[in-house]
């Protein structure tokens, strides 16, 4: 994913960028979360992180943003959680069971 954001930034020098961070980089522990995050930041150039998991991932996300990072999730289709969702499947079609913590 790096190699891929870095040539996301040549190829768009100028444009906002947003790493997806891969399954394994943020689901060990804050600190990895954050150094992963680090990493998307100065050796793929992006400008954010995305990461998906939702509310159990709480801590993770506060802390990417604690240290300065801004952090996205998203609805929708979660193709890293496909597996744990019985497949590929939209979620988040509607506000029903939407669940939002203040960070």
């Amino acid at each position: 994913m790096l190699t891929m954001c870095k040539s996301v930034r040549r190829g768009a020098p100028n444009t906002f960028i947003v790493g997806d961070m891969p399954f394994g980089s943020y689901e060990i522990s804050d600190a990895q979360a954050v150094d992963n995050a680090v990493r998307f930041l100065k050796k793929g150039n992006c400008d954010a992180i995305k990461l998906e998991g939702g509310s159990r991932i709480t801590s993770r996300i506060k802390a990417i943003s604690q240290a300065g990072i801004i952090a996205f999730g998203h609805i929708g289709l979660t193709p890293q959680s496909s597996s744990q969702l019985g497949g590929y499947k939209v979620q988040g079609k509607s506000i029903k069971n939407f669940e939002v913590e203040s960070l």
